[in-house]
């Protein structure tokens, strides 16, 4: 009689324990999953240092400046066309100072845009001076120049070559002409182990402003940035301005490339300072908050709203301001940019 009650009793104890046993072995291997994705975020929240920066859409210093910008100042309006002088245009182009161009052909076009691509050169060179001059010695300044213009891009990649040599030659140089340079190339640098390696990115977009009737909306401008390994830039006495890796996705799932845009950034999503938007719809953006679970107070600054459609140009844009903003507020951005249908979102911030 007590044969069966304690055949029962042991089967009973037999599943109970390895229940247990399933249960613990279940817990200690999601411990071990966790872990690894908390140790992967961890290696992807390893953000670039920017170490310089600048922009030039406009020849007039205060109306360039990130305070005019910020304060509303700078819109996309009308201007009287510089290539049929009795039209109206909704575009922006570059009067180099001292240098008047009047309606011409292509030819006339070519010598303009030599002479704004110079001038934006030696500005934007000029912007990144100091930080240059700090980098130690033998430094690998690979240089991205991004180019959209008239101009055969191997003249102007010599020409930069030149002046870089002549100004910095303690630095060991790369100088290569980009088809295309997406802000997502950063997720490739931010692996690369080589820490004497600088990137320099030169953005640069020119119009047909004295040869055609612009389309509205569009803009020319030069942008640049100096990015680099963390450590290289606490050896040159860096600022303190991060760039952290970009996540990207399809459109609808705008949730999960902000989220992990702020998790690599140390941010909550929901109290970002301010956003900058560029190849988005104004129309998108109530949609995208929403679905980001972003702060209704937080202000956003579109691009094309502000300076002008830059085409590949304004992504690297977005990125100059943002960090310039950060600079300038301590505060944290948002930089969100539209390729197609899909959304790429990364982190600017400033480490106190």
């Amino acid at each position: 009689m007590g044969y069966p009650i304690l055949g029962c009793g042991f089967l009973l104890a037999a599943r109970l324990a390895y229940g247990h046993t399933t249960r613990q072995s279940a817990l200690a291997q999601n411990r071990v999953s966790g872990q690894a994705e908390q140790a992967c975020h961890t290696a992807a929240s390893r953000p670039l240092a920017i170490y310089g920066y600048g922009w030039h859409f406009s020849s007039d210093r205060e109306g360039n400046s990130l305070q005019s910008l910020m304060g509303g100042k700078v819109r996309s309006e009308l201007r009287t066309s510089a290539a049929f002088p009795g039209n109206d245009v909704n575009a922006r182009w570059i009067d180099v100072p001292g240098q008047p161009f009047y309606s011409g052909n292509e030819l006339g076009e070519h010598t303009r845009h030599l002479a704004v691509c110079d001038w934006l050169i030696a500005n934007l060179l000029d912007d990144l001076a100091e930080s240059l001059r700090r980098l130690p010695a033998r430094t690998l300044l690979h240089v991205h120049l991004c180019l959209r213009s008239r101009l055969k891009p191997g003249p102007v990649v010599d020409q930069m070559r030149r002046i870089l040599k002549n100004r910095h030659p303690s630095l060991d140089l790369r100088v290569e002409h980009e088809e295309t340079l997406p802000i997502f190339t950063t997720d490739a640098w931010l692996d690369q182990k080589t820490e004497k390696t600088v990137h320099m990115v030169i953005a640069i977009q020119l119009r047909d402003a004295i040869s055609k009737l612009l389309d509205g909306g569009v803009a020319e401008v030069g942008t640049a940035l100096l990015l680099g390994n963390l450590r290289l830039f606490e050896e040159a006495d860096a600022s303190t301005l991060r760039l952290h890796r970009p996540a990207r996705g399809e459109m609808n799932d705008v949730t999960k490339v902000v989220g992990l845009a702020s998790r690599w950034g140390n941010a909550d999503a929901r109290n970002q300072y301010s956003g900058w938007i560029q190849g988005l719809p104004t129309d998108d953006l109530g949609q995208i908050r929403r679905a980001a679970n972003l702060d209704e107070e937080m202000s956003w600054r579109q691009i094309e709203a502000s300076v002008g459609d830059c085409s590949e140009a304004g992504e690297w844009l977005a990125v100059a301001l943002a960090a310039a903003s950060a600079d300038a507020t301590s505060n944290t951005q948002l930089i969100l940019c539209a390729q197609g249908n899909e959304l790429i979102a990364l982190v600017c911030r400033k480490e106190l």
